[in-house]
């Protein structure tokens, strides 16, 4: 028993060193530990780099990828049908501003025939079918046309009535049918893309700028469109759009097509009318302005055209097809006319995030040499002087948005075309004025004369056919399809020319609109009021400026690429411009109100 005794605290001893093996493999452990969270979250970060670069990467490769797309649609599609089916009501009251006629016997607008000063109102009720199909032959090969079904034709135009009460009693109220109406080809052209730009070629459409000049009428409300026989090669670089284009604006009387040679030949080339421009642009596409908005930058476009148009000689009289004996007496049935004329014309496009300012400038000046109508007019010098243009004119267009996805914009837009001292508006410089002293000679017996116009004539020419007055034409013409109004210039004056306005607008979408995150889709309503005064007091017929205040107001319902509606309303206050000074067939005359009211539905695919 003595000898066991120190072997007793043993057990003590081999505790500690269980316990440190223990804390060993605990410290390990969470060494190990440690080591994977950090693994984990390095491997976290590393995806969330990842993430990140992807998303700049896509934000970045947004605009490439929706051009390509584009483009691959182009290219898959061989057939893209374009187009729209318009129908359109008008009802006007009083639109020839109840004054009478001028002293020609012409009134300020259409007014109804039956019923004389009884009846003041107008309605009628119109369609369109236009048909722009796109035939891409190859990436780089394409044919457009432009096609017009019932074109402006009336509801109701042209009844087909079989006699019902005898052969000489007109009964339209039993008609059954409407005679048929032609398919107008308007245009039709090619494109050729080739290693350094796009050739274009054929009857196409000519739109710049605003469109206060040059307009294509492709808006679903236009009615006329520039359309021209053209030559053109469109190329970029660096950026920059530059095309140079030739176009034929009249080509001389061509022999019979259905002759010996199977195909009409021009039977000369003095007579032809040509148009050299070229134009310069620096022009975003369209994703490329949304992803600039979208970054809070700004965009900037423009761009610079210059026209130049000759014409040595003009075939006169109403010979449109000639044949080889007429090459014997070419003199007698043209005359020269030595016309040079000049257009540059330029515009510039701001935009920010929720600012739109657009601007177009552009001019006409040069001369027609020689203004006579006839080969014998030509050599005599009362008759064939020459005519001067000096003519220029612009217009801004301005808007601001408020309110969350821009639903609200506040407008402003102005435009001016220079004027013309000489009596009348310009729109219509065919029609004869009322001064009999101051006529053209007939170019043939029985032919009609075209006479200066007097103070209070409502229009005419703008030169006056005698020696020593005026032979210059200084009142610019805006082109028709460029809209301001319902009332004063689109019905009445029919252009903008010899006058300026004025037109604030207020316009609210209910869906907001893109550019604020909206969809551009359902109702908006616009109130617009529209001042406007002529250049000069004299070429109006009351022989004052001020010409009227018009308040418009639309509810417009857009489906998008659906359905489109507009109902519009408009009233014009004409002022002392537009009154009647009195003359032979009517007394002195004030304007008075003249209202509209215009509903259209469209649907373009």
């Amino acid at each position: 028993p003595p000898a066991a005794a120190p072997a007793a605290p043993a057990p003590a001893e081999a505790a500690p060193a269980a316990q440190g093996v223990g804390e060993s493999e605990r410290e390990a452990m969470r060494r190990e530990v440690m080591d994977e969270v950090r693994k984990e979250l390095s491997k976290a970060k590393d995806e969330l780099r990842k993430e990140a670069e992807f998303a700049e990467a896509d934000a970045t490769a947004r605009v490439q990828d929706a051009e390509a797309l584009e483009d691959m649609k182009k290219r898959v599609s061989l057939f893209a049908p374009h187009g729209y089916l318009r129908m359109r009501g008008d009802f006007f009251q009083n639109l020839d501003l109840g004054r009478g006629p001028d002293a020609g016997g012409h009134f300020l607008a259409p007014g109804p025939v039956i019923g004389g000063a009884q009846s003041r109102s107008l309605s009628d009720l119109n369609m369109r079918f236009r048909f722009e199909p796109e035939l891409r032959i190859a990436e780089q090969l394409a044919i457009y046309s432009q096609i017009d079904v019932l074109d402006n034709v009336l509801f109701g135009q042209d009844p087909i009535a079989d006699p019902v009460l005898d052969p000489f009693t007109p009964t339209t109220a039993l008609a059954h049918s409407m005679a048929a109406s032609a398919v107008k080809v308007k245009r039709v052209w090619g494109r050729v893309g080739t290693p350094v730009g796009e050739f274009l070629f054929g009857r196409m459409g000519d739109q710049w700028g605003l469109g206060i000049l040059h307009n294509d009428g492709n808006c679903l409300d236009c009615d006329y469109g520039d359309t021209v026989d053209r030559l053109a090669f469109a190329v970029d670089f660096k950026g920059y759009h530059v095309v140079p284009m030739f176009d034929l604006l009249a080509k001389s009387p061509a022999t019979d097509a259905e002759g010996a040679y199977g195909q009409p030949i021009a039977t000369d080339t003095l007579g032809d009318a040509y148009r050299y421009a070229i134009a310069v642009s620096r022009l975003d596409t369209a994703e490329e302005t949304r992803r600039k908005l979208d970054d809070d930058e700004t965009v900037v476009n423009w761009g610079a055209r210059f026209d130049y148009t000759v014409q040595a000689w003009q075939f006169t009289g109403a010979a449109n097809s000639l044949t080889t004996s007429d090459r014997a007496n070419g003199d007698a049935i043209a005359a020269p006319r030595r016309a040079q004329l000049y257009s540059p014309d330029a515009w510039g496009s701001l935009r920010k995030k929720r600012l739109r300012l657009d601007v177009e400038l552009a001019g006409l000046w040069g001369q027609l040499g020689n203004r006579g109508l006839t080969p014998a007019q030509a050599e005599d010098p009362s008759q064939n002087q020459a005519i001067n243009f000096q003519q220029f004119g612009g217009a801004l267009q301005a808007d601001y948005a408020f309110l969350p996805a821009d639903a609200l914009l506040v407008g402003f837009e102005a435009g001016f075309a220079s004027g013309d001292p000489a009596p009348g508006f310009g729109a219509r410089p065919y029609r004869s004025g009322s001064d009999t002293t101051l006529c053209t000679q007939p170019t043939s017996p029985g032919a009609p004369r075209l006479c200066g116009t007097a103070a209070g004539d409502i229009d005419g020419p703008k030169w006056t056919p005698t020696p020593g007055q005026d032979l210059s034409i200084d009142n610019l013409r805006f082109n028709r399809d460029f809209r301001v109004d319902l009332i004063l210039f689109r019905q009445i004056i029919t252009q903008v020319t010899g006058a300026f306005y004025l037109k604030p607008t207020l316009r609210y979408k209910l869906n907001g609109r893109r550019s604020g995150g909206g969809d551009d889709t359902g109702l908006e309503g616009i109130v617009q009021v529209v001042y406007a005064q002529s250049m000069y007091a004299s070429s109006t017929p009351g022989g004052a400026a001020p010409l009227g205040i018009e308040a418009d107001a639309f509810l417009n319902y857009d489906a998008t690429d659906r359905f489109r509606a507009s109902l519009g309303y408009g009233i014009l206050f004409p002022l002392a411009g537009l009154d009647n000074p009195g003359n032979a067939l009517t007394i002195q005359t004030s304007a008075t109100l003249a209202q509209t009211i215009r509903f259209t539905a469209a649907i373009p695919f």
